[in-house]
């Protein structure tokens, strides 16, 4: 299996990640906000979320299928890069 190339992820978060392996949620990209670099992911379990990459250069698309760790907040998908929790208007949010 490939690794996708990583950006900004430290090893600490790594080593977390790892130690926690049950704490990765999967989801899909909804959409992409390039001016704040966030990142609103639509999760397999139906829930939303909002993420900050810490790297511009780690923006997925939407659409791209991504796995989110909470706890090392790492984002990994094509490339995986520090994402981490951003405020988010729930009542912009659709659930259809």
């Amino acid at each position: 299996m490939k690794l996708p190339h990583t950006l900004n992820v430290l090893p600490i978060q790594a080593r977390i990640a790892a130690g926690n392996p049950s704490a990765w949620r999967d989801g899909l990209v909804e959409s992409v906000d390039g001016a704040t670099a966030t990142v609103l992911l639509r999760l397999l379990d139906g829930s939303a979320l909002r993420v900050q990459v810490v790297d511009a250069d780690g923006l997925p698309n939407v659409g791209d299928p991504v796995a989110y760790h909470p706890i090392a907040e790492i984002l990994a998908g094509a490339v995986q890069t520090t994402a981490r929790p951003a405020s988010i208007d729930t009542n912009s949010i659709s659930t259809d």
